[in-house]
């Protein structure tokens, strides 16, 4: 049995932390019994087909510089668009099931373009959006937490009886607890002492994704306690022009920089992160962005071992449980209170063992991607038969 995975951005392998795509290539990495294959946007790669060892057969379609500035920004009038594009790998497949990362996606023009019109299809809610009857409808949306799913339902319109909830995961043999003598060698490659405590952030570098507060307690954190470093990994997007916090942002990073404990890195592939996560001991997630679906990053620094700082927001409780796994903040843009969380994680950091261990625990049992692509094949299969 074949099964179809459909991006309408991000492609795979991700290197660039794309959501959709990352869960998509998780996903397909840990089938058993369906055969994958994935259509997508050629973006970075080459155009064409690609028989990969891990995630099978991907096409990715390409757009020549002048097709995509005329038609995809310039008049957005696309006269050949990826899904028709789609339907013809589709039909040539055969697949058992269609798994689509994008709700804009046409589904009842595209299962009229199809030989097979009851072929199952499965449409992944990664943002907020508009649901749009006139579309098409699925066979099941698939929401990546209840949070997500509850929003969806009652602020945007989706039929609840259609909307399944498959939280996202983490690889928890990738993402692991670090042995110390292997954090001592990453920290002496970052510059970083053997036994300094170090606050880390992974993901966007934008306010209201958390950096804005990260910032500030790291600051702070820095100027009371010499054996406290600090590391950011992510990208800034572009969206960070207009950041009403850009210039208090930047103020931080050159003060940081100047106490000489900070290291700020880029984006990096998703195959590198887990080096970053073993450096880290307290991870900062004061995020109060508005279209907050699920919060992977706290999952994979559960995974390793982490202590994870977030807010009390969105599908964060569904993943920390306060004082047990990590720590929730009930107001993220109450940087004292974060502060003071901090503060307290910092100072009595060699006392919470139970708290890591419980984090890793919480990874293992209710993230890994294992068990989630075990729900997904069922869900596939119940359509299936």
């Amino acid at each position: 049995m074949k099964a179809v995975t459909y991006l309408y951005q991000g492609t795979i392998p991700d290197i660039r932390g794309n959501a959709p795509a990352l869960v998509a290539e998780n996903f397909i990495r840990h089938f058993n019994f369906f055969t994958p294959a994935t259509i997508c946007d050629a973006e970075h790669y080459p155009q064409g087909l690609e028989a990969h060892p891990e995630y099978g057969e991907i096409y990715r379609i390409g757009y020549g510089r002048l097709y995509r500035r005329l038609f995809k920004k310039l008049t957005r009038l696309d006269p050949y668009p990826l899904h028709q594009r789609a339907a013809r790998l589709v039909n040539r497949l055969g697949p058992a099931v269609f798994h689509v990362h994008q709700l804009e996606f046409p589904l009842d023009e595209f299962r009229n373009q199809l030989y097979d019109h009851t072929l199952p299809i499965f449409s992944h809610i990664h943002v907020f959006q508009r649901f749009q009857e006139s579309l098409g409808m699925p066979e099941r949306f698939i929401a990546v937490s209840e949070y997500a799913r509850k929003r969806s339902i009652a602020e945007f319109g989706y039929p609840a009886h259609k909307v399944e909830v498959l939280h996202n995961g983490v690889d928890t043999a990738r993402f692991v607890p670090p042995e110390k003598a292997e954090q001592a060698f990453l920290h002496d490659i970052l510059g970083i002492p053997a036994d300094a405590t170090v606050l880390g952030y992974v993901g966007r570098k934008v306010s209201d994704k958390g950096y804005l507060g990260f910032l500030e307690c790291a600051l702070r954190s820095l100027k009371e306690h010499r054996h406290v470093y600090a590391v950011a990994v992510g990208m800034k997007p572009r969206e960070f022009r207009d950041d009403p916090q850009r210039e208090r942002i930047l103020q931080l990073e050159r003060e940081l920089a100047e106490d000489g404990r900070f290291r700020n890195f880029p984006a990096v592939p998703q195959s590198r992160l887990p080096a970053f996560y073993k450096v880290i001991d307290v991870l900062l997630f004061p995020t109060y962005f508005g279209s907050e679906t699920f919060g992977l990053v706290s999952v994979e620094a559960q995974a390793a071992g982490c202590i994870v700082i977030a807010s009390d927001y969105a599908a964060l409780p569904e993943i920390i449980r306060d004082g047990e796994n990590g720590f929730l903040v009930a107001e993220p843009k109450n940087f004292a209170a974060l502060h003071d969380k901090c503060d307290y994680v910092v100072t009595n950091l060699a006392k919470l063992g139970e708290v890591r261990h419980a984090a890793r625990s919480n990874a293992v049992q209710r993230f890994d991607w294992k068990l989630l692509a075990a729900r997904l094949e069922k869900l596939y299969l119940e359509a299936v038969e």
